[in-house]
């Protein structure tokens, strides 16, 4: 079967589908002639680890809160020793947290270094990617930079 194109006597041959159903402005091909859909077994060949998909019932969902929307009281170790808190999500990243402490301390987002015990705070990372986070109510961070004579205490 062909069908003319609009732009003149060029025609756009659909020689292998000789049946198709045009429904809602959709061409729905016969299903005889289309390959079937993929399944998980086809797909393996394509090297494509299905073992991590979500189920396909909602109850997935009901059943396991969001924890990137949990809050955390996040309790700030300041370089003079000053302590600030400030409760976050656990879904913020330690940009965020950077953020904080420029606007109510001073320190400049690029002049701080941030810890968690030993472990440095990376900036594109969130607190869920620290495992201590999801394990506690208060986390302590201390803060490393040069704070503003005006912001010390």
């Amino acid at each position: 079967m062909s069908k003319k194109s609009s732009g003149g006597s060029k025609e756009l041959q659909l020689d292998m589908y000789d049946e198709f159903e045009e429904d809602n402005g959709c061409i729905q091909i016969a299903d005889d002639k289309c390959p079937p859909p993929a399944s998980p077994a086809r797909m393996q060949g394509m090297s494509l680890d299905l073992s991590l998909t979500l189920p396909k019932s909602s109850e997935f969902l009901e059943e396991s809160p969001l924890i990137q929307e949990s809050s955390i009281l996040v309790v700030f170790d300041l370089p003079d020793g000053s302590v600030g808190e400030q409760e976050f999500k656990l879904g913020n990243t330690v940009e965020v947290l950077k953020s904080f402490v420029e606007m109510d301390y001073g320190i400049p987002m690029t002049e701080q270094t941030m810890f968690m015990g030993d472990q440095l705070l990376m900036d594109p990372m969130s607190l869920l990617d620290y495992p201590e986070a999801k394990s506690c109510d208060e986390l302590y961070v201390r803060v490393e930079g040069v704070l503003p004579t005006s912001s010390r205490k």
